[in-house]
């Protein structure tokens, strides 16, 4: 299985930009080991350091999240957590939060105030299973900022 997982930003009168916008994790073809067990790591994860978030911003902002499926499966979860904050001279931004299940409704993410960069983004699929088919599955993550 190949997984594809593209990431967009949307503007607003504040700005964000994400660097490495893409992640495509795989699923090695190693057999299952035991009868009767599903796939052995039913879990992945991306680099602590996945995608990198900066904020353009001189008032406070929530930074929300969304996907848009392109071609996924109802059996897999995609999740993003924030691992650290970034770094900012006077900016504040809101604690780390455990990671949140992504879906078609805006979650807000963080929060904060003024410009911040480099904020670290970390991803993870759920769910993996010997019964999903193997394909490629797609999904578009979306950030949005507002004021």
């Amino acid at each position: 299985m190949l997984f594809t997982i593209k990431i967009v930003a949307a503007q607003g009168q504040s700005s964000i930009t994400i660097t490495n916008t893409s992640w495509t994790p795989s699923v090695g073809t190693n057999p299952v080991s035991i009868t009767g067990n599903d796939y052995i790591n039913s879990t992945l994860t991306s680099s602590v350091y996945q995608s990198l978030l900066n904020v353009n911003s001189n008032e406070g902002y929530t930074i929300s999240i969304n996907k848009t499926d392109i071609d996924w499966i109802a059996g897999l979860s995609l999740w993003v957590g924030r691992t650290g904050d970034g770094t900012a001279s006077s900016a504040t931004i809101s604690a780390n939060v455990p990671f949140i299940q992504l879906t078609y409704l805006d979650q807000a993410l963080f929060t904060g105030n003024k410009d911040r960069i480099n904020i670290p983004l970390q991803f993870e699929i759920r769910g993996l299973s010997v019964l999903l088919p193997a394909k490629q599955y797609t999904t578009t993550i979306v950030f949005t900022i507002s004021n």
